[in-house]
């Protein structure tokens, strides 16, 4: 039901919400299975990302956009900026986590919310609000690295422009917000 308010469906009948949630979960077990098939011929016993991206190919679906994909390295090209997420196989591509150093995330996180950008600060593990990210503590982010931290969470239909429009506006934003930090 959120899916379908979320692209302007105002109801669903529970009977199509129950022959979607069938004919999802179906597709979800192909996939699955699939992306086991690449596991064993790998020679791996652990299901990797790049496996469900390989079976996602052999499905037509495209895959996610995240940080191997399209522009998100453009972030590590702004001046005072450090991509905290890794690439690579073992990662959850479709979250990122950059420090945008010299704004404090909160303040960073409502000026692009004025833009229409929506990202979050903090950990997608903590539901503590003011409790600052343990991982990136742990990773040895300085303390300045980990108050300018904004997380970056990706859908499978956020779009090119989308990334795009988000770039353009930090770019536009940083300067300015940057004047105003306390040193």
């Amino acid at each position: 039901q959120l899916n379908a308010e979320s692209i302007g469906i105002k109801s669903l009948d529970n009977e199509i919400i129950d022959y979607l949630n069938v004919e999802i979960e179906e597709k979800i077990k192909l996939i699955l299975k699939q992306a086991q098939k690449f596991t064993r011929i790998s020679k791996r016993k652990t299901l990797k990302v790049d496996d469900l991206g390989h079976s996602l190919k052999l499905y037509n679906i495209e895959e996610p956009i995240g940080y191997d994909s399209y522009s998100m390295t453009d972030y590590e090209k702004i001046e005072n900026v450090k991509v905290h997420s890794s690439k690579g196989k073992n990662v959850a591509p479709q979250i990122v986590n950059v420090s945008f150093i010299g704004v404090r995330s909160e303040v960073l996180l409502h000026s692009l919310e004025m833009k229409n950008v929506f990202v979050s600060a903090g950990s997608a593990c903590n539901n503590n609000k003011n409790a600052r990210s343990n991982t990136l503590k742990q990773m040895g982010c300085s303390t300045e690295e980990v108050e300018s931290a904004i997380r970056f969470s990706f859908q499978l239909d956020t779009t090119k422009e989308e990334i795009d429009y988000a770039l353009d506006t930090i770019r536009e934003m940083l300067p300015k917000l940057r004047l105003f930090t306390r040193k």
